[in-house]
């Protein structure tokens, strides 16, 4: 565990612990554990992979 704070939070019931470093640790909807600066964000919500527009470039 590398030193600093973490502070835990919820997103759609489920827990997600994120270091004050940026890694990040969340239960995903299956129960399995992930990690990473993603971890826990809905793809649907992460507007770098919204390719809705793409036909107006």
């Amino acid at each position: 565990m590398p030193d600093g704070w973490w502070t835990l939070t919820w997103l759609e019931g489920r827990p997600i612990a994120e270091h004050d470093s940026g890694e990040r640790l969340a239960l995903g909807p299956d129960g399995a554990v992930r990690s990473g600066p993603d971890a826990g964000i809905d793809p649907a919500l992460d507007p770098s992979l919204d390719d809705e527009d793409d036909w107006l470039a």
